[in-house]
């Protein structure tokens, strides 16, 4: 995040877009090696199994936590989801935490905005909106380090999820 931070605000009068550029990006892999460490943990327990941790982490692949966060959402909002996506899915659907969908919506934004910041030329980053990826990459570290996967089954499960690549869901 001190990266991040210090490339919005690099330089006098308006940052450079690759400044800003670098800054989204910076922040949205911060968002995802947070959140890997923390599902790491929870799936390789114990103070002396950091090598394994590393092979678990190493194990998930962007588009995968897309996906899951995609569905997860989609499953935190019953009138839209699809019988066929509900039912797999042993969630009791009235105990997951506002936090946890927060945590997914900013999390496929700041990668939305890692996809713009990284592919598309085009698009024209301004400091106000860095300024607010940098943010929402802040709070989405509160929420991944406020987490306690020992007393949330739904965050468990959804880092269960992760680790399966998704394939409860027929895919």
């Amino acid at each position: 995040m001190a990266q991040a931070r210090s490339l919005i605000d690099a330089g006098h009068g308006r940052p450079k877009q690759s400044n800003l550029r670098r800054a989204a990006s910076d922040c949205y892999y911060v968002a995802f090696h947070a959140l890997t460490e923390k599902s790491a943990k929870v799936i390789v327990s114990g103070s002396k199994r950091g090598v394994y941790r590393q092979y678990v982490r190493r194990g998930y692949a962007h588009s995968q936590l897309r996906r899951t966060y995609v569905r997860f959402r989609t499953i935190l909002t019953p009138h839209t989801a699809t019988r066929s996506v509900i039912e797999p899915l042993p969630l009791r659907l009235n105990q997951v935490t506002k936090e946890i969908k927060d945590l997914a919506n900013r999390f496929i934004h700041l990668q939305e905005l890692r996809h713009l910041a990284d592919y598309d030329h085009t698009y024209e980053f301004y400091k106000e909106q860095a300024e607010e990826i940098f943010r929402s990459a802040a709070r989405n570290l509160e929420l991944v380090e406020a987490l306690d996967p020992s007393l949330d089954p739904d965050f468990a499960f959804l880092l269960a999820l992760y680790a399966s690549g998704n394939r409860q869901s027929g895919e």
